[in-house]
């Protein structure tokens, strides 16, 4: 319900168009292996974070705010416990696809640390015209660093160097 105010910011003609069918595409995908986080504030839900794996070292993630948590550090907050806790079970980059002329998204997406990979010209349909799309990626260590500028005095995320990158001094 949180979206139909914007939706045509966030979903193209080809996403589910009732709540029924927003509910029954959200079970499918929760049964195809979709984790799905929800963000609270003072009590309400106004958020959820969800993370798809496309591979074991891959995964592709969205996530959707209610308006009123716009703007607020929940987002950001929310999204790096999130993206933390995915990076750490293996995960080395996280992918997401966004319509070009979103310009929220887009600087949310950059402050996490994500960079624009591509445009997919003519993507998808968003009321009934072609649009285009920004293809988006955040690399683990990537996202370190976006985190430890944003946090300078928080811990250092640890991030594994992978043995192929080590050099045994003999």
């Amino acid at each position: 319900m949180w979206l139909q105010e914007f939706r045509w910011r966030v979903a193209d003609d080809f996403s589910p168009q009732t709540l029924d069918a927003f509910v029954e595409d959200w079970i499918e995908r929760a049964e195809l292996g979709r984790e799905t986080w929800g963000v609270w504030r003072d009590g309400e839900l106004g958020g959820v974070v969800c993370v798809d794996k496309v591979s074991p070292i891959v995964a592709s993630s969205h996530f959707l705010f209610k308006k009123s948590f716009w703007g607020s550090e929940t987002t950001v907050a929310a999204v790096e416990q999130v993206f933390q806790e995915v990076f750490d079970t293996g995960i080395e980059r996280i992918v997401s696809v966004v319509f070009r002329d979103n310009a929220n998204v887009l600087g949310f997406a950059r402050r996490l640390g994500f960079v624009t990979e591509g445009t997919l010209r003519k993507n998808t349909m968003r009321q009934g015209k072609l649009v285009d799309m920004v293809a988006l990626g955040l690399l683990k260590a990537d996202f370190a660093k976006a985190y430890a500028a944003r946090h300078p005095q928080a811990p250092v995320i640890a991030i594994p160097v992978p043995e192929t990158a080590v050099e045994v001094a003999s």
